[in-house]
C-alpha cells in the first residue's frame, strides 16, 4: 500500500486491526477511512460479516477483500467491494483495485458530489451519490433518488452536462445512469441493484461498457 502511495503522490495512512471485534471497538463512532481491506478469514466474527456491519454504517467507503477460499466470491457483490482477491495477492491487480478505490473516493468529495436544481420555484440540492438514475418524459426528467422521485421540467440533454461524465452515463436518449449502482450489463439494457432494469441502445453500448469497467 505504501509502495502505490509512494508511485502517486500519495501520503497513506495505515491503521491494522487483528480482529474484526478489534475494529468494531476501536471504530465504534465513526469510519474514517477510504478503503478497507478486510481478509475473509478472520477468527471470531468472520470478513464477511464485519463489512455487513461496515455497509450499515457507511455505504461509501471502498471495501477490498482478500482470502485464500473461492467460495466467498459473490460476497463481493453483495457489499459492492471492488474486489475479491484470491491470496497469494497479485502486486499488479493490488495496485489496479487501490487505484478504483481512490477514484471513487475522489467522486464522493464535497466539491464534486452536488447539483443544485430548481422545481417549481424552489431550489434542491442533490448529492450525485443519491441519484439512482433519470428518465426523460417529453418536456420534463424523474430523478429518480434512494429515498424519492423528482420531477423538473428540463431537458434531459441539459441535466446530462450538469452531472459528473464520470460516474454517470447516458445509456439512452431517455435515461441517464450512476453507473456505481449498476449490478449487471445484458445484451439491450443494464440492471440495477434495485433490480431495475434500464434500456441501452446500440449507439450508447460502447460508453457504458467503458465506464463500467473503468468503475469497476
Amino acid at each position: 500500500i505504501n509502495k502505490w502511495g509512494e508511485k502517486n503522490g500519495i501520503n497513506i495512512i495505515i491503521s491494522v486491526f487483528f480482529s474484526a471485534e478489534e475494529f468494531i471497538i476501536k471504530n465504534e463512532s465513526t469510519l474514517s477511512y477510504d478503503c478497507i481491506i478486510i481478509d475473509v478469514g478472520l477468527k471470531g466474527m468472520d470478513g464477511i460479516e464485519l463489512a455487513r456491519v461496515i455497509r450499515e454504517k457507511n455505504k461509501e467507503i471502498s471495501i477490498i477483500f482478500v482470502s485464500g477460499l473461492e467460495g466467498y466470491i459473490a460476497y463481493g457483490y453483495d457489499f459492492d467491494a471492488i474486489h475479491y482477491l484470491i491470496k497469494p495477492i497479485n502486486e499488479e491487480k493490488f495496485s489496479l483495485c487501490l487505484d478504483k478505490a481512490w477514484s471513487r473516493n475522489y467522486l464522493y468529495k464535497e466539491d464534486k458530489k452536488i447539483i443544485s436544481i430548481k422545481r417549481f420555484g424552489e431550489i434542491i440540492n442533490l448529492r450525485f451519490n443519491d441519484i439512482l438514475y433519470c428518465e426523460s418524459h417529453q418536456h420534463y426528467v424523474e430523478i429518480n433518488t434512494k429515498d424519492a422521485k423528482l420531477t423538473i421540467k428540463k431537458k434531459i440533454s441539459d441535466l446530462e452536462k450538469q452531472l459528473d461524465e464520470n460516474l454517470f452515463v447516458r445509456t439512452h436518449r431517455s435515461y441517464i445512469v450512476n453507473i456505481s449502482y449498476t449490478k449487471e450489463i445484458k445484451k439491450n439494457s443494464m440492471v440495477l441493484k434495485n433490480d431495475i432494469e434500464i434500456p441501452v441502445s446500440k449507439m450508447k453500448k460502447n460508453k457504458v461498457k467503458e465506464l463500467y469497467f473503468k468503475f469497476f
